[in-house]
């Protein structure tokens, strides 16, 4: 049915005059909206780019906070 659509889409667009444009436009857009809803990684809208953000932290803590730290994690985990 989306391809039906698209390809309605090009022979409304050819057929357009200046007199029934703004019908036109309306029937195309509307034809455009259910083709990316029926279809949408077809005809749907796709980002122009896809950001990917990464961030690392890295602390330094003393030796005897990272035992108290180990320490903590295995009485949590049931490991003491």
């Amino acid at each position: 049915m989306a391809d039906k659509f698209a390809d309605e889409i090009v022979e409304l667009a050819d057929s357009a005059t200046p007199r029934d444009a703004h019908v036109i436009r309306l029937r195309v857009d509307s034809r455009k909206w259910v083709a990316s809803k029926l279809l949408p990684k077809v005809y749907g809208d796709r980002p122009n780019e896809i950001t990917v953000n990464t961030q690392v932290n890295i602390c330094q803590i003393s030796e005897a906070d990272r035992q108290a730290l180990i320490a903590k994690r295995k009485e949590l985990l049931g490991f003491t």
